[in-house]
């Protein structure tokens, strides 16, 4: 995202910091610089990383990972029971488990949380993986159908051919009494849930550990509800957002928000596992370039910064020092991560015939990109080049991603399979298209490298566009793009975590690709129950999916986070990702 950011004036006060610009001081116990505002805060619409680091802190699923461990454990939930056929899940949530006004959490405000998700009205990314809940997939077709047949009823009222239709709350109270009759979810008393799964899933407990399967506190959200003219409901982001209606069940409550500038949570009083906590408060600020996150971390004014882009020179710089022996907080690891470029797979863009649209198109540009320079060269991290969406080496047990599918640099082959489309040495190739990427990150030197690969090896001319974060989202959630940036961390250890945004229609398959035996692939995959038979059919749908090449994989991502392990203690940073910030301790200076 792109931010005009103002200096800021800032004094460290113990292990806090004090706002000139702020009518009131404010000060946190833990001060993380962010690179970018968070786009949601609402657990069922978010989609970034920067999203749900925050959004964790506020809301707390059944389930949690352990960041010492990295084991499942318990969270909100204090145990939970699996039927002897795998379909049943009952989770008990703990008596102690509280809002933060002071309400206990109900098994209905997950169902109320998890319902939302299923609702096409909100346009959740994530709403696949509830669809492994019974009826779940039926009820989201069914109420997009409904919300079409409505749109028709309402047209034939404007063109008076019919005399009635039904009123929007009519058709919301249709939707609801389908949900009850075909959602495998059930509040079997108000600490007590019960799902039931269309077929036994190996990984449904990591995802109900994700921050999407989050509950809200439904008391306090479903008055904000509005049905507008055509069935659809909606929700103002803004109860999310604002301090003083958020209620909250995680280990902090959002108490301050200047936006673009800083978030501050403090302690939830009601968490019920307050006597754990290692921080009483945690202050996000938003600084943009990395140089002055740096300028503020040296003077003592955060904490941790776990945004320094590892696509930028600057990391490259820190990890030099580091090895250099200069610096002992800078901390490097794999990452459960793909940096990518999507192609966009449909038969036009923006008008113009695609030529992308050929999988030999996409398997020639892939092949002409000089990974080895991007990861040496340009950022100069020497990350694992990549050849598959699934990254290797990050603890998923047992599968093996198909190394052999993806391409390696070969000009030769390329510029042959760029012919047999029928453009020998790019001749004939449309002029005009470009590479989108999001303006911040480092990430228009990797374009400007690949930009010149294809032109030097292929003779094909791209421009390059960049535009801000949110903007680079809402264009490729619209494939309007030819060429786009990409980068996806896994969500849960399993390959479907990577696998699933290529199926037909999948909320985050921006590259519009669409395979057949793929998907069938993918659902049989699901299905299956023998773990060995289960991992070898995602091995052969992504075997599938990296030989028609809707993306070109660049590299494996890692992890760059500064901060100094003698003063933040159990932060525990990890391959995947996950944190428990609220265990975080900050080592007063003496």
């Amino acid at each position: 995202m792109k931010f005009v950011v103002a200096f800021l004036l800032v004094v460290a006060l113990g292990v806090g910091a004090w706002f000139m610009m702020s009518p009131k001081p404010l000060q946190a116990d833990f001060i993380i610089i962010a690179a970018s505002e968070v786009d949601t805060l609402d657990p069922q619409k978010a989609n970034w990383m920067t999203d749900f680091r925050v959004i964790e802190c506020l809301y707390e699923p059944l389930l949690g990972i352990s960041t010492s461990t990295m084991e499942l454990e318990p969270a909100t939930a204090s145990k939970w029971e699996i039927s002897d056929d795998g379909l049943t899940y009952t989770f008990h949530i703990r008596p102690e488990a509280k809002w933060s006004n002071g309400d206990p959490v109900t098994a209905e405000d997950d169902i109320y949380a998890w319902q939302r998700c299923l609702l096409p009205d909100f346009g959740s990314s994530y709403s696949s993986l509830h669809m492994h809940i019974k009826g779940a997939k039926a009820f989201y077709d069914q109420r997009t159908k409904d919300l079409e047949a409505y749109a028709e009823q309402i047209k034939a009222l404007k063109d008076k051919k019919v005399e009635k239709i039904p009123t929007p709350q009519e058709v919301w109270e249709a939707t609801q009494k389908h949900w009850n009759e075909t959602v495998g979810l059930k509040a079997v008393n108000p600490a007590t849930l019960e799902v039931t799964l269309e077929r036994p899933l190996a990984y449904f407990l990591e995802i109900v550990a994700f921050g999407t399967y989050a509950p809200v506190h439904k008391k306090s959200v479903e008055p904000t509800v509005k049905i507008d003219e055509t069935g659809r409901v909606e929700i103002s982001p803004n109860y999310f957002s604002n301090p003083a209606t958020a209620i909250t069940n995680g280990a902090y409550v959002l108490k301050a928000r200047s936006f673009k500038e800083h978030t501050l949570l403090a302690a939830n009083p009601h968490y019920w596992d307050r006597a754990n906590m290692g921080n009483e408060s945690i202050l996000i600020r938003v600084i943009k370039d990395e140089k002055t996150q740096l300028l503020e971390y040296r003077a003592g004014n955060a904490h941790w910064l776990p945004d320094i882009p590892t696509s930028s020179s600057m990391a490259a710089d820190l990890v030099g020092q580091r090895d250099a022996g200069k610096r002992n907080d800078v901390h490097l690891q794999l990452g459960a991560g793909t940096y990518f470029y999507h192609f966009n797979c449909q038969p036009t863009v923006r008008g113009e015939k695609n030529p992308m649209a050929d999988p030999r198109v996409r398997r020639a540009l892939s092949m002409a990109i000089d990974r080895q320079t991007i990861v040496e060269k340009v950022t100069r991290l020497k990350q694992p080049v990549a050849r598959t969406m699934t990254p290797e080496n990050v603890g998923i047990k047992g599968y093996v991603p198909p190394a052999e599918a993806g391409v390696l640099f070969d000009p030769t082959a390329a510029k042959a399979l760029l012919a047999e489309a029928g453009f020998p040495d790019g001749k004939g190739f449309p002029q005009g298209f470009k590479i989108m990427y999001n303006t911040d990150a480092g990430h228009e030197f990797v374009a400007q490298q690949i930009q010149q690969d294809w032109d030097k090896i292929l003779g094909v001319k791209f421009a390059l566009e960049g535009v801000e974060k949110n903007k680079a989202m809402e264009m490729r959630r619209g494939h309007d793009f030819a060429v786009s940036r990409g980068g996806w961390y896994g969500d849960y250890r399993d390959p479907t975590t990577f696998l699933e945004q290529f199926l037909t229609g999948d909320g985050h398959n921006d590259a519009a690709w669409s395979n057949a035996r793929f998907d069938e692939l993918y659902h049989q995959a699901v299905a299956e129950t023998d773990p060995v038979k289960r991992l070898a059919l995602l091995r052969e749908a992504e075997t599938i999916m990296l030989t028609e090449a809707p993306i070109a994989p660049i590299y494996q991502y890692l992890h760059l986070d500064i901060y100094d392990k003698n003063v933040v203690q159990n932060l525990n940073t990890n391959t995947w990702n996950y944190r428990q910030l609220h265990l975080v301790k900050v080592k007063k200076a003496e």
